[in-house]
């Protein structure tokens, strides 16, 4: 068996644009595969499948198959058990999220599944897809159909049993699709590729001389959905000599071959062509440096350009170590450097959206770094690695504070992040994925990806702004308004700046108010970066209330919210009369009186008010009797008319009062001290005084 017909190839790819490319030095770390990959599919949310001839993954149990996150880690939820007890050759994954492992294995998790299975998404068996005795030999070349079915070539002859030819139509339960090829002998051949176009046609491809016993152009040709041959695709003689290990097709149709041949229909090729949808060779492609050695594997991009890997050491004059990467018309777009250089060959890739390209084969170092048989390139060596994501704990600091700053990105190997303040370039500040710096003053800082294998990344960059940029924040979210009686000295409230500093707050308003009135103050409070905000406060001015009701020798003020009184002989300068501090004062006899009231610390003075007599004509009085007088427990009044009798000591506290409907009453008087007593009797506004003496 020729060795390189025995390679089996795998190769998936998804839909992002890079350009030239590099291994990244994090991924997955310097752990993977124990034993060569031959297979890699990146699914929707860039979770990858590895599959071929292993054992374990990072140090744990994972036979022929296994899933990982964007980050190189093991997706622990992929159950695929034991897994594949032999080599996985061909995987295709599936619009549900499921995919076929084809290869040379007798079980899959222990269930008997002869050299084909389809997993379910989780990775377990899909047991409705049931093959029987399966395949009685290796499956090389594979290719999941439009239709559900999937449809395999290799070095196999039987399938559950019965001789079958290829390539080999089973169907989506398991059974053979008769209807496919009925009757024909099939390929002559190793079928080491398949590949459905969008119009159902397949092509296969390999080492292929003849299908249903004729001749066709050596390596590939094209079938239709019924299995038999499409007499439209005329390679002409095709391959010389060697085989096909790859093809992929293009956006606009156009088919992609590449392996170990050196010419197509007689004309001279340098291992990978391009053939329009007829099978003719396309001269346009413009790959004509020749490879020294076989090209395993390619990718096709979204942008359209082509990656080759192989198992050469150059294209012949540069080096681009078992890789290199084309526009879509076959121009070289990188030489490939050291930081690239694998010790083995890449026998698949899958492309993740961000560019980048997770591969797998059988190299146990690259980029000068131990990658056990996985690894991800990014930039390819002479070209400058885009800018980083940069972010910083704060972008706003007040002084005295230490920030971290962070740059996140495509960091290719041997490359590290370089920090500069002044200009991209100019001032160097530190090495690293963060740095912790204490800045003095407001700077921009940039950062670019630097290393000897590539020229210097784009710079990015991040503002760091020192001092504060808010405005004060009050310490009283709403300020009081401010009441007060005469006058008023306002006290500046106080604002804390976003760097904690406390601010006193000025105004271009008055600050004293002595005039009644209402007023507003605004208060402005500015800090040391000339931020500011403000406040207004409400100010009212009131009059302390002096009014008096005066109803004979009884006194009352009208301000009943007063701290003190204080009742004045007005006669006596102004003297303040001893005990006359309530708010009602009985003079007892005639004067001139005023009230001092003290309200909110200010104190005013009423008017004064004159008591002239304390009697009045004696006519009005006639009749009126009063007895005894010295009295014990009671007294006799008679009067013809109803009075009011008001009983005080000799300082005027009122003691008792009484009332009278007229004629003859007598009146029991409260408890008394033996001693000088005042009778205040009142008739229609007229009043009279006459002493009492309690013994």
């Amino acid at each position: 068996m020729h060795f390189l017909a025995t390679l089996p190839l795998c190769m998936l790819f998804s839909t992002a644009i890079a350009q030239q490319l590099q291994f990244d030095a994090s991924f997955p770390g310097n752990t993977g595969a124990s034993g060569t990959v031959f297979c890699a599919g990146a699914q929707p949310d860039d979770r990858v499948i590895f599959a071929g001839d292993f054992t374990t993954y990072a140090g744990q149990p994972a036979r022929s198959v296994v899933r990982i996150l964007p980050n190189g880690q093991r997706d622990t939820t992929f159950q695929m058990g034991t897994g594949a007890a032999g080599r996985v050759n061909s995987m295709r994954l599936l619009p549900t999220g499921g995919l076929f492992l084809a290869g040379l294995f007798e079980t899959y998790n222990g269930n008997a599944s002869k050299n084909i299975v389809r997993l379910l998404a989780n990775g377990q068996r899909d047991t409705s897809f049931s093959v029987g005795a399966g395949l009685n030999n290796e499956v090389l070349g594979m290719e999941a159909l439009s239709d559900g079915s999937v449809l395999v070539g290799g070095f196999f002859s039987q399938f559950r049993g019965l001789p079958v030819t290829q390539p080999l139509k089973i169907l989506p339960n398991g059974q053979r699709d008769t209807t496919f090829n009925p009757g024909g002998t099939g390929s002559l051949g190793l079928i080491e590729v398949i590949r459905e176009q969008a119009d159902g046609k397949i092509l296969i491809a390999g080492t292929i001389t003849q299908y249903n016993g004729q001749a066709v152009g050596r390596g590939v040709i094209r079938l239709l959905p019924n299995g038999q041959r499409d007499t439209t695709f005329n390679t002409g003689t095709g391959l010389a000599s060697g085989l096909i290990r790859a093809m992929e097709l293009q956006q606009d149709g156009k088919i992609l071959v590449a392996g170990s041949f050196s010419s197509f229909n007689g004309t001279p090729v340098q291992r990978v062509i391009r053939l329009h949808p007829n099978g003719q060779l396309d001269t346009t492609f413009l790959i004509t440096t020749p490879f020294n050695s076989t090209i395993v594997s390619i990718v096709v991009r979204k942008n359209g350009n082509i990656v080759a890997f192989g198992n050469y050491s150059q294209i012949i004059g540069q080096l681009p170590h078992a890789i290199a990467e084309f526009s879509p018309n076959g121009i070289m777009l990188t030489q490939a450097g050291p930081c690239i250089e694998m010790n083995s060959t890449v026998q698949a890739a899958a492309e993740l959206s961000d560019s980048s390209l997770v591969v797998g084969g059988g190299f146990t170092t690259a980029g000068g770094s131990s990658r056990p048989r996985v690894g991800r390139l990014i930039n390819v060596s002479g070209i400058a690695p885009g800018p980083p994501v940069v972010s910083a704990s704060q972008t706003l600091v007040c002084p005295g504070t230490t920030i971290q700053m962070f740059a996140i990105g495509t960091l290719p190997s041997a490359h590290q992040w370089v920090w500069y303040a002044g200009a991209c370039g100019q001032q160097v500040v530190g090495t690293g994925d963060s740095l912790a710096l204490l800045p003095t003053q407001t700077t921009t800082y940039f950062v670019r990806a630097e290393g000897a294998c590539s020229a210097a990344g784009v710079c990015n960059s991040i503002t760091i702004v020192v001092g504060a940029t808010l405005p004060p924040v009050p310490t009283q979210a709403n300020l009081p308004m401010v009441q007060a009686y005469c006058s008023l000295s306002l006290t500046p409230p106080t604002a804390l700046s976003s760097c904690g500093q406390l601010i006193v707050a000025s105004t271009n308003d008055p600050t004293t108010y002595s005039t009644t009135g209402s007023y507003q103050v605004q208060w402005t409070y500015t800090d040391a970066f000339g931020n500011s905000s403000s406040q207004s406060q409400q100010v009212q001015i009131d009059t302390v209330d002096v009014r008096v009701n005066h109803n004979y020798f009884d006194f009352e003020a009208l301000n009943t919210a007063a701290s003190a009184y204080q009742w004045l002989a007005c006669s006596n300068g102004m003297q303040p009369i001893q005990g006359a501090t309530a708010r009602t004062f009985y003079s007892g006899g005639p004067g001139v009186f005023a009230v001092a009231i003290t309200q909110g610390g200010c104190t005013d003075t009423s008017a004064c008010y004159a008591i002239l007599s304390n009697a009045v004509g004696s006519a009005v009085w006639e009749g009126l009797q009063l007895y005894p007088n010295p009295a014990k427990t009671n007294v006799i009044v008679r009067f013809d008319e109803a009075l009011v009798l008001q009983l005080r000591d000799l300082q005027g506290r009122l003691l008792a009062s009484f009332e009278t409907s007229g004629g003859t009453a007598q009146i029991d008087l409260p408890e008394l001290a033996p001693g000088m007593y005042t009778w205040e009797i009142q008739y229609k506004g007229h009043r009279l005084q006459r002493r009492q003496v309690v013994y």
